[in-house]
């Protein structure tokens, strides 16, 4: 038995949620906007006079930094770099994911000091990692993340028969998304990360898949391809 077209179910913050809802659409699928986590920016912050670069490992610390003139950033992603660039930074680098702006900045070694603008909540400690190599960086929490739970249209959605398409892009949304799901609906997850995939493993799916690479567009492939795929699959199918 083949099941119905499927629906996707975005857990980002409500901007980038959003902006992933209408590229949903433009693939004739519908889309459910849940946002487990919401981005509060710190007000007050400034950049202190010394710091003569900056990191940036997601939009939403561009969102929330602080005008800076004309300080080079250097950037995770295509995302991170477009919101730096109309936000007016000065983009030096777009590093593919954290681990590769890691390895180009100790291979550069950019004089002066650094500063990553970040949320309260990341995974590892790029600042700590690059003043251990002898790059002096700042860590300046400029947002905070509070967690939210899953909508009623969510809830409904994953208590139906039509298959779900969870793209999930953080260890945190996903445990969020762990304590919060409930319901009897075909789940494919796909996960930006085997950390990532470790936080849902243990939840019934049908699939759940790891991008080979962590980015934006290799998550859209991947979601492109599941709702491509998930019409031909058969109640029961093994996980993968």
């Amino acid at each position: 038995m083949t099941h119905p077209r499927p629906l996707v179910l975005l857990t980002r913050p409500a901007p980038a949620s959003a902006a992933m809802a209408q590229w949903v659409a433009g693939l004739g699928v519908k889309s459910v906007q849940s946002p487990l986590m919401a981005i509060a920016s710190i007000p007050g912050m400034a950049v202190p006079d010394q710091v003569t670069g900056v990191l940036f490992s997601s939009a939403n610390g561009v969102d929330a930094a602080p005008d800076v003139g004309a300080r080079p950033c250097f950037v995770v992603g295509q995302r991170t770099a477009d919101a730096a660039t109309a936000r007016g930074w000065n983009v030096a680098h777009v590093a593919l994911d954290v681990r590769s702006l890691l390895q180009w900045l100790r291979q550069t070694r950019p004089s002066g000091l650094l500063a990553h603008f970040r949320g309260e909540h990341t995974t590892g400690n790029l600042a700590a990692e690059l003043s251990a190599a002898g790059l002096p960086t700042l860590s300046i929490i400029t947002y905070r993340q509070p967690l939210l739970p899953l909508t009623q249209a969510a809830h409904q959605a994953l208590g139906g028969d039509q298959p779900v398409i969870v793209p999930l892009f953080s260890t945190r949304l996903a445990r969020q998304f762990a304590t919060q799901a409930q319901g009897v609906a075909p789940l494919h997850m796909i996960a930006i990360s085997p950390a990532v995939a470790t936080e849902v493993r243990h939840m019934p799916h049908e699939t759940l898949t790891i991008v080979e690479t962590p980015t934006g567009d290799a998550m859209r492939a991947a979601i492109a391809g599941r709702i491509d795929a998930t019409p031909l699959l058969e109640t029961g199918k093994t996980p993968k």
